[in-house]
C-alpha cells in the first residue's frame, strides 16, 4: 500500500469488515456486522432507530428498542475507539475520519485520477486495489437497507476499471495487459466497452484473430441474451481490425475526449484568492458561478482556473461562448450548444435532436459516468444553461455572468470586482514592460486609477500604448484624466469600455419590463454622489420610492450599479461616464435642473427628519431654508439610525451640496438650510471636517445668489465648522464678514460665535467685547435662547480669565435663563459648566449635586451611551473622590469606563486598567477638552 491508500479501518468493498484492535472484540458474523454494514453505507449520517430496526429484523418486536442497545454494545466492543459509534439526538452516527472507509477512499482517488496516462494508470490501480471483491458489501450486499449503495459501487469500480485500461492503452501497454482485459471481458461478456478495449489490446500486440474472436463472442452474447447488435464503436473497430489497418490507425476504444479549453490568458493578474477557491470547489466536481461586471476578467479567470484542472479532467473539458454579453454577437441557444456538445463527445446522432428536453438528457447520459470539466462563458441568463448542465457525478461547471443566477439551486457563487491597485499596476507592467512602469510609478498609478482598476480598461490602454512606441506612460495619464475623453481613449478595434456597457445597458432598456429601471440608472448618472439610495432616486426620477428600489436592484443584477450595503448602490467609475453619455442625450438643461432640484429638497427633507430625530431643540434650524418642497425625505425610527446615516453618507453629501450650488442658481437658501440642519447632527457624531465642507459649498451658493440673509447664515456655520477643527483664524474671518454686513435678527449669535474665535485666538477681551453686544441685541430682541448662549460664553471666557468667580456668576444667570425660556439642552450645558467652575473653585460639594443633576438630564434628553454621559459620570467620580468617598468614586468611574467601552473609544484591556486602578486614575484623553 502506499501512503495514499494506506490500509482502511472500515472495509465494504468485498466482506464486511473492521480491522482488528488487540484487546477488542473481533467482528462477529450476524447482527453486529449488518448493524456496521449499514452504518458504514451512510457515512457521517445520523440514522434513526426506527430505520436501523427495521432493517435488522424483519418482524421487530416490543423488545426491539433494548435488542438494538444491546446490538450497539457488541459493536462498539469491536471499534478502536466505542466513542465513535455513539447516539446524536437524530440517531446513531459512526464518526470516521479522513482515509478510514475504503469505499470513500475509493471514490475519492476515482475523482483525482488526473495527469499523464502513466499517472492515471497507477492512480487507478490504487483505487481498484482497496477491493477484496467484486461484490460491495460481500454476502450482505442484496440486503435490501444495502442493495442501492452496492450497486452504485459496482458501477463505480466498472468506470475505475474502464478508465484504469483507457489509460494503460494510451500509456502503450497493450500487451502487459492483453490478457486481463481478455479476463475481465469474459467475465463481463455484455460490457461493449471491455470487448472493445480487449480487441484494441489484441490487435495492437499482434493479435489479429484474438481481436476478431473477442468480437464474435460479445457479438452472441448481445443477439443471445439481448437482441441487440454491437453499437457503433464496436462496430468500427471490428471493421478496422478485418481490413488490417495499420495498428496505430486503429482508433482508441473509449469515448472521444474533447479538449476545447481556449489558451491560458496571459492576462490574468492577481486573483490569487479567488483561483484558490475556484480550485477546491471544482476539484471534486460541482458548480461554480463566477459574476461581475462587463470587463472585470471573469473569463480569464474561469479559463485559468479550467487549465489548471485539466488533469483532473481526464474524460475532457467542453467550452462554449454564450455570447450573452458579447458586443455585436447574438447570444447562443441551448439547443445550438448541446448539438456542439454531442459533436464534441462523438455522439453525431445526437447533435441532429432538435427537443431541447431530449438532447439535454442525452448530454447528461453521456457524461453520467465521466469526469468532464464544462466552462460554460459569458452567460445571459438561467434559462439559456439550465440545460447545459450535467446530471451530477464527477463532473464540474464553470459558469461566468454578468448576472447573479440567482434561481440557479446547488451552486457556489463568486463575485469578482476590479482589481486591488497593486495588481492593475502589475498587469500594466506585464502588458507594456517591466521597464516602462518603473521608470514612471506616479503615471502608472494613475492610469490604473483612471482605467478603474478593471482589466478590460487596462488592457485597452496597454493596446494603446503598445501601439504608439512614441507615447509615454505619463502622457497616457494626463489624456486619461480628461474624463471627456476617457471613454474613446479605452476603445481599441472592437474592444471598449463603451461596448462592454452598452451590451449591459441595451439588455435593460429594451426589454419592456425593465425599461423603467434603465431610465432610473440614467437619472442617477445625474449625481456627483458615489453612492444612490432608492429615496435619492424616486426623487430626481419623480417616481415612488419602492418601484425605484426594484428598479436598483435590476440595475445591480445586471451588473451596472455595484450594491455596497442594504439599499444602497454605487457606479464603476467608468460605468458612471457611460451612464453620463447616454444621460446627455436623454435630458435637455431644464429637465436635468427640475431633477437636481428635486434631489436638493429630497436632501433638505432628509437633513430636517434628522435634526428633527437627534436634537428637537434646534427645531427652529429646521425651518429654515424653503417650504413646499418637490420632494420628501427619509425617515429615521431613532437617534442612532441618523448617524449611522450620516457616519455613511457625509462625504456624499458634501459631492451633492457641491454640484447643487454649481447647478441650481436660485437654490443658495435649500443648499445652506441642508448644512444648518446638519450641524447639530455632526456635533452627536464629531465629523467637523465634512460639516466644514457643507457650510462652505453653502456659502459659494449664497454669494452666487447675492442673498445677503443666507450668506450669513451659511458664513455663521462655517465659521462654527472651522473653530471645531481648531481653525480659529478663518472662524475669525468668516464670522467677521458676517457681523459687517449684516444687521438682521441672527446678528447676535454671529457676535457671540465671534466672540469665541477671538477667545480661542487669545483674545479675551476682544471676545468679552464682542459678547457683550451680543447679550445686548439678544435681550432687544427677546431672543432668550441667543441670550443664555452668550452667557454661556462669558464663562468660558471669564474661565480662560483665570477668574472662577465671575464665570460662576455668568453660568448661575444662565442656568436661570435657560430655564425660564425652556431650552433644555441649553440648561444642561450651563450647568455642566457651573459644575466644572465649581470644582475649579474647590467647592466640590457644591459641584457634586450639579454633576448627578446633569447626568440625569442627559439621559433623559438623549440616553446615556454617549460622550457626555461618560463625561459627567467622570466628573461626578472627580468630586466624590475630592470629598473622601472612595467607593462612589470608583462606581462612578466605572460607569464612565462602560460607556466607552460600549462606543468603542476604550479597548477591553484598556477598560480592564482603569476599572482596577487602586484609586481614581488620570481622566481618559478622550474625555478631555
Amino acid at each position: 500500500m502506499t501512503a495514499e491508500t494506506a490500509e482502511p479501518v472500515f472495509r465494504v468493498l468485498g466482506a464486511v469488515a473492521v480491522r482488528p484492535v488487540p484487546g477488542r472484540d473481533r467482528l462477529a458474523a450476524g447482527l453486529p456486522r449488518l448493524l456496521l454494514a449499514i452504518l458504514l453505507s451512510r457515512p457521517g449520517a445520523e440514522i434513526g432507530a426506527g430505520t436501523l430496526i427495521d432493517a435488522l429484523w424483519r418482524r421487530p418486536g416490543p423488545a426491539a428498542r433494548n435488542n438494538l442497545a444491546a446490538q450497539v454494545r457488541r459493536l462498539r466492543r469491536c471499534l478502536d475507539d466505542p466513542d465513535r459509534l455513539a447516539w446524536h439526538g437524530e440517531g446513531y452516527r459512526l464518526e470516521l475520519r479522513a482515509g478510514e472507509l475504503d469505499a470513500t477512499e475509493f471514490d475519492r482517488l476515482l475523482v483525482r485520477a488526473g495527469g499523464t496516462p502513466a499517472d492515471r494508470a497507477a492512480r487507478l490501480r490504487g483505487a481498484l486495489r482497496l477491493w477484496r471483491g467484486t461484490t460491495a458489501y460481500g454476502d450482505l450486499g442484496d440486503h435490501p437497507a444495502l442493495s442501492h449503495e452496492a450497486a452504485r459501487l459496482a458501477g463505480r469500480r466498472l468506470l475505475a476499471m474502464e478508465r484504469c485500461f483507457d489509460a494503460e492503452l494510451a500509456a502503450g501497454r497493450h500487451a502487459e495487459i492483453a490478457a486481463e482485459l481478455t479476463a475481465v471481458a469474459t467475465a463481463e461478456p455484455l460490457h461493449e466497452r471491455f470487448c472493445a478495449q480487449a480487441m484494441l489490446a489484441a490487435y495492437r500486440s499482434g493479435r489479429r484473430a484474438d481481436a476478431l474472436e473477442r468480437y464474435a463472442v460479445t457479438s452472441r452474447a448481445l443477439r443471445d441474451e439481448l437482441g441487440l447488435d454491437p453499437g457503433a464503436e464496436l462496430r468500427s473497430l471490428h471493421r478496422a481490425v478485418l481490413r488490417a489497418e495499420p495498428a496505430e490507425d486503429v482508433p482508441s476504444a473509449g469515448p472521444t475526449v474533447p479538449a476545447e479549453l481556449p489558451p491560458d490568458p496571459v492576462t490574468l493578474t492577481g486573483r490569487m484568492a479567488e483561483t484558490r477557491r475556484l480550485v477546491e470547489l471544482l476539484d471534486g466536481g460541482g458548480i461554480a458561478v463566477v459574476t461581475g461586471g462587463g470587463g472585470v476578467g471573469k473569463s480569464a479567470l474561469a479559463v485559468h482556473v479550467a487549465h489548471r484542472l485539466r488533469d483532473r479532467f481526464p474524460d475532457g473539458q467542453l467550452y462554449v461562448n454564450l455570447n450573452g454579453a458579447t458586443p455585436g454577437a447574438v447570444p447562443c441557444t441551448p439547443i445550438e450548444v448541446l448539438a456542439r456538445f454531442h459533436r464534441s463527445l462523438g455522439d453525431a446522432d445526437a447533435a441532429r435532436l432538435t427537443d431541447v428536453g431530449e438532447s439535454a438528457a442525452r448530454f447528461r447520459t453521456a457524461v453520467a459516468d465521466r469526469r468532464v470539466l464544462v466552462v460554460l462563458d459569458d452567460a445571459a441568463g438561467v434559462a439559456q444553461i439550465r440545460a447545459l448542465l450535467p446530471g451530477g457525478g464527477d463532473c464540474g461547471v464553470v459558469v461566468t455572468s454578468r448576472r447573479g443566477l440567482a434561481s440557479l439551486d446547488g451552486v457556489t457563487r463568486l463575485e469578482l470586482t476590479g482589481l486591488a491597485r497593486a495588481d492593475s499596476v502589475a498587469l500594466l507592467a506585464r502588458l507594456t514592460g517591466a521597464e516602462r512602469c518603473a521608470a514612471d510609478p506616479a503615471a502608472a498609478d494613475a492610469v490604473a486609477e483612471s482605467c478603474g482598476d478593471l482589466p478590460l480598461a487596462l488592457c485597452v490602454a496597454a493596446a494603446r500604448l503598445n501601439t504608439r512606441p512614441q507615447w509615454t506612460l505619463r502622457w497616457l495619464a494626463d489624456l486619461l484624466a480628461d474624463t471627456g475623453r476617457r471613454l474613446s481613449l479605452l476603445e481599441v478595434d472592437d474592444r471598449g469600455v463603451r461596448a462592454s456597457f452598452d451590451v449591459g445597458y441595451r439588455g435593460v432598456a429594451d426589454d419592456p419590463a425593465t425599461a423603467a429601471a434603465a431610465d432610473s440608472l440614467l437619472h442617477a448618472g445625474l449625481l456627483d454622489a458615489d453612492r444612490v439610495d432608492p429615496g435619492m432616486i424616486a426623487a430626481v426620477s419623480a417616481r415612488d420610492t419602492h418601484s425605484v428600489g426594484d428598479h436598483l436592484d435590476v440595475l445591480a443584477d445586471a451588473r451596472l450599479l455595484e450594491r455596497v450595503g442594504p439599499e444602497r448602490y454605487r457606479f464603476h467609475d467608468l460605468v458612471r461616464l457611460c451612464v453620463r453619455e447616454h444621460a446627455a442625450g436623454r435630458f435637455d438643461a431644464e429637465a436635468r435642473r427640475a431633477s437636481l432640484r428635486r434631489a436638493c429638497h429630497h436632501l433638505l427633507a432628509t437633513a430636517r427628519n434628522a435634526l428633527m430625530t437627534v436634537d428637537r431643540h434646534q427645531r427652529h434650524r429646521a425651518a429654515e431654508g424653503p417650504s413646499g418642497l418637490e420632494a420628501t425625505g427619509a425617515g429615521f425610527p431613532h437617534r442612532q439610525a441618523v448617524l449611522d446615516w450620516l457616519t455613511t453618507e457625509i462625504g456624499d453629501i458634501a459631492v451633492l451640496l457641491r454640484q447643487f450650488q454649481a447647478e441650481l442658481p436660485g437654490e443658495a437658501a435649500a443648499v445652506a438650510a441642508v448644512a444648518a440642519c446638519l450641524l447639530p447632527v455632526c456635533n452627536e457624531s464629531g465629523n467637523y471636517a465634512d460639516l466644514r465642507t457643507l457650510c462652505g459649498a453653502a456659502v459659494t451658493a449664497a454669494r452666487r445668489d447675492g442673498d445677503p440673509d443666507v450668506l450669513a447664515a451659511a458664513l455663521h456655520d462655517l465659521g462654527y465648522a472651522c473653530l471645531r477643527v481648531g481653525d480659529a483664524g478663518a472662524a475669525r474671518r468668516h464670522l467677521t464678514e458676517a457681523a459687517e454686513s449684516y444687521t438682521g435678527p441672527r446678528r447676535s449669535g454671529i457676535l457671540w460665535s465671534l466672540g469665541e474665535a477671538h477667545n480661542s485666538l487669545g483674545d479675551p477681551h476682544g471676545a468679552l467685547r464682542h459678547l457683550g453686544e451680543a447679550l445686548t441685541l439678544a435681550r432687544r430682541d427677546g431672543d432668550a435662547r441667543a441670550a443664555t448662549c452668550v452667557l454661556i460664553h462669558h464663562g468660558f471666557v471669564h474661565r480662560a480669565l483665570s477668574d472662577p468667580v465671575a464665570a460662576a456668576g455668568y453660568l448661575r444667570r444662565a442656568v436661570t435663563s435657560a430655564a425660564d425660556a425652556g431650552h433644555e439642552f441649553l440648561h444642561l450645558l450651563a450647568t455642566i459648566n457651573l459644575a466644572e467652575v465649581e470644582m475649579e473653585c474647590g467647592h466640590p460639594s457644591d459641584a457634586l449635586p450639579l454633576f448627578e443633576a446633569a447626568a440625569r438630564r442627559n439621559v433623559e434628553l438623549s440616553g446615556e451611551a454617549n460622550l457626555i454621559s461618560a463625561s459627567l459620570h467622570w466628573n461626578t467620580a472627580i468630586a466624590h473622590d475630592r470629598l473622601g468617598d472612595a467607593v462612589s468614586a470608583r462606581r462612578e468611574w466605572r460607569r464612565a469606563t462602560a460607556i466607552l467601552h460600549r462606543l468603542r473609544l476604550v479597548d477591553g484591556p484598556t477598560r480592564h486598567a482603569l476599572d482596577s486602578a487602586p484609586r481614581l486614575p488620570a481622566k481618559p484623553a478622550v474625555l478631555l477638552p
